[in-house]
């Protein structure tokens, strides 16, 4: 019931811990913009990427719920979307 995204991003906050000797990390995640564009968003032309800050803590939880705590977490992140 998750994304390959989240896997992806779980996957990478390992990396950015395992180089950095934190359990707690933060990465940009770049979002698609066209999610919550409205009425019209899908036929207006230009770019709407947007990276936003995505932050892991990888303290020794499971796999199950650490996979889970970051679908959450990015799926929480698509409300900030168009953040400037």
């Amino acid at each position: 019931g998750v994304s390959l995204a989240s896997l992806c991003h779980l996957a990478w906050g390992q990396v950015v811990a395992r180089s950095s000797g934190r359990e707690q990390v933060v990465f940009g995640t770049v979002l698609f913009g066209r999610m919550q564009g409205g009425a019209g968003g899908e036929r207006t032309m230009g770019l709407f990427i947007n990276t936003l800050p995505l932050r892991l803590d990888l303290d020794g939880t499971g796999v199950e719920a650490s996979v889970r705590t970051t679908h959450a977490r990015l799926a929480e992140l698509l409300a900030h979307e168009h953040a400037s």
